[in-house]
């Protein structure tokens, strides 16, 4: 319906041809483009903290730490808790999240952190609840 002559905007339709548009350049420079990386901001932000909302993922998250490539089996050895099966479930939301990414190497798969910002909660994490030493092992209250 519009297309680009000149400076302006012109609308394709016969009855308003001679009818100019705002041009993009009178807006404040930046001003829509730091709305929508805003809104991409926050929309990441809830993807990876949705995916990180599950204490397994995150075990599986702490395993991969510090650039750590562990294969499915390594990581099912270590996260005694989970079956195979419910650990590839965790590791597929994981990968649609973009928080994890994958190397393939013959038919072993290892994985990796893929995105350094949860690298970055993770350790903002362990750092609020493993450096009392109150809150290191204890036992549950029994609510």
């Amino acid at each position: 319906m519009w297309s680009r002559l000149g400076k302006g905007l012109v609308s394709s339709n016969p009855g308003n041809s001679a009818k100019k548009a705002k041009s993009p350049s009178t807006y404040k420079r930046g001003q829509g483009r730091r709305k929508a990386d805003t809104l991409n901001s926050s929309s990441r932000a809830t993807t990876i903290l949705k995916a990180m909302s599950n204490h397994q993922r995150l075990e599986i998250l702490s395993n991969l730490m510090n650039g750590e490539e562990r294969s499915v089996s390594e990581l099912e050895s270590t996260l005694k808790t989970l079956s195979q099966s419910a650990l590839s479930q965790h590791l597929g939301r994981l990968r649609d999240a973009r928080i994890v990414k994958t190397r393939r190497d013959s038919q072993m798969i290892f994985y990796s952190l893929e995105d350094e910002c949860v690298q970055q909660v993770m350790e903002l994490l362990s750092s609020l609840y493993t450096d009392d030493p109150a809150l290191i092992n204890k036992p549950d209250s029994g609510k």
